[in-house]
């Protein structure tokens, strides 16, 4: 009996396999999503009800364009669920004068003619009642950005596939063990705990298990334990519509961030890449350190100053996978045109998901690959597969 085969396996289904799985699915592909928790788990980068979108975008102008059509692809798939999956409510980015986050944020809303405003800390009451900017603080208030519910945007790339595509097929709980490229086909074996599956085409989008999978590449990716917390807050001004999201760098390179009481689960905040950092997936552990928590709060509390004296209604772990550079991989394998890499995360990838799902199964498709900024030969990968 010959063995199947499916046009494209995509190995993990989170954020970016997720959003794979969807776009090869939409083009009519035979095609297999392997995951080895549930659907929309909360053992890796993809969970925590909340995310931010925005457009003035401090990390690098040429994210912009890719935040905009990925905005628009959320809302697409807002149409095609009856979901609400995306909600334009402002971001407030925070710093002093000379912060990246001020300088860059106004480069790239300047340079896309973006919508924002600038606020101090007398006229920042004008707009937000519950935030306190601190002397030597401004703000910037980009009015193209919002939030996003990464479950249900998971939940909904891989329903809509499914349901649209009878070609498609996904496998919950199950591990991918290894792959090979078969020699006399070029086929793609890939071994799981549940068998062994062979394609045409393979995306790896494996998150913090990247470095478990892609061995042969020895890629300098560092796996960074994030902590985040819900405060109680009852006040009208922490609810959706009233706070917007926001992002402050209170030090150097150091930034806090936070969302308004969108689920009525509490005003989330979390400290942007800061936690202990592992190389492999073996060496994490999802404890929670009560020291960490005391931090959150320490540091928005200047900002939104009744934090202070709130109770954390929970707390959850994530993990980032990061690049040294802290932009993303999103390229072929060195030695196989047909295996894409996703590595995107470095802490600020989900809003970027439904637009790296579509450009991932272009590269298979075309073959080539334009985004210089996303390619793995910046790191000097070792090139044997």
């Amino acid at each position: 009996m010959s063995q199947e085969v499916y046009d494209i396996i995509v190995l993990g289904l989170g954020a970016m396999g997720s959003a794979s799985f969807y776009q090869a699915a939409k083009q009519g592909k035979k095609v297999l999503g392997i995951e080895q928790f549930e659907a929309a788990h909360n053992k890796g980068s993809s969970h925590g009800e909340t995310r931010i979108i925005r457009e003035a975008y401090h990390e690098g102008s040429f994210y912009v364009p890719m935040s905009q059509k990925s905005a628009k692809l959320f809302q697409e798939l807002e149409k095609e669920t009856g979901q609400k999956l995306y909600e334009k409510i402002g971001c407030l980015m925070v710093g002093t004068p000379d912060s990246q986050t001020i300088l860059d944020s106004k480069l790239s809303a300047d340079k896309y003619n973006l919508p924002y405003k600038m606020y101090n800390s007398k006229t920042i009451k004008e707009r937000v009642p519950a935030w306190n900017i601190p002397e030597g603080f401004i703000a910037l208030y980009d009015e193209t950005a919002g939030l996003v519910y990464p479950e249900r945007i998971i939940n909904a790339h891989i329903d809509v596939a499914l349901k649209k595509n009878p070609q498609a097929r996904a496998l919950f709980g199950t591990k991918a063990l290894s792959k090979k490229v078969r020699k006399e086909d070029g086929l793609i074996e890939v071994n799981t705990s549940k068998g062994l599956f062979v394609s045409k085409q393979l995306i790896i989008s494996a998150g913090l298990w990247g470095n478990d999978f892609l061995k042969e590449l020895n890629l300098p990716l560092i796996i960074q334990k994030q902590s985040v917390a819900w405060f109680e807050n009852d006040d009208s001004d922490k609810k959706l519509g009233q706070l917007p999201c926001y992002l402050v760098e209170y030090e150097k390179d150091k930034q806090v961030y936070g969302f308004p009481n969108a689920l009525n689960t509490g005003v989330k905040v979390g400290l942007h890449k800061e936690g202990p950092t592992f190389k492999i997936s073996d060496e994490i552990n999802y404890d929670q350190d009560p020291a960490f928590y005391d931090r959150i709060r320490q540091k928005i509390s200047p900002f939104i100053p009744s934090i202070s004296q709130s109770k954390i209604a929970k707390q959850a772990v994530c993990f980032y996978t990061l690049t040294p550079d802290g932009h993303f991989i999103i390229d072929f394998h060195p030695q196989n045109d047909n295996i894409v890499i996703l590595s995107p995360c470095s802490g600020h990838g989900f809003k970027f998901c439904s637009v790296i799902g579509q450009m991932a199964v272009e590269l298979l498709l075309t073959k080539s690959n334009p985004y210089t900024y996303f390619k793995i030969s910046r790191f000097n990968p070792t090139q044997k597969l």
